[in-house]
């Protein structure tokens, strides 16, 4: 999921610098599963790192995937969409990739979402 990413300081440069050696390369090669996206040219240059989904097992959750149900929303489609409907509990990223947008979406959960307030401890350091 790379709608919320944490890229320390210390590699960031490498990032930069590996993307515009060759931009038209990475940008044609990154359109494969294996390969996809930001994402799959940012691990192809520092490698695996922790993913907040995994450090935060089901604070971070996908719209289409994690919430919207087959059969009762446009949103939702029978391949990637495993949601009952319901905001699941513990989430505290809801991640809109694509459509809808939030204000399209017509949840009624959704202003108080927005409005909940929470702050939480995260780790000191992560490293790649």
């Amino acid at each position: 999921m790379s709608s919320v990413m944490f890229i320390p300081n210390s590699v960031k440069a490498r990032i930069w610098n590996a993307f515009w050696k060759e931009p038209q390369r990475h940008i044609a090669e990154c359109t494969v599963t294996a390969k996809w996206g930001d994402q799959g040219f940012i691990r192809d240059v520092i490698g695996d790192c922790p993913r907040w989904q995994d450090l935060y097992p089901g604070w971070f959750v996908s719209y289409k995937a994690d919430i919207v149900k087959v059969g009762e929303s446009r949103w939702a489609t029978e391949r990637y969409s495993r949601g009952d409907g319901k905001l699941p509990a513990g989430a505290r990223v809801v991640v809109f990739h694509g459509n809808p947008r939030p204000h399209e979406s017509g949840e009624p959960w959704l202003p108080a979402y927005l409005a909940h307030e929470t702050t939480h401890e995260l780790p000191e350091s992560v490293t790649c």
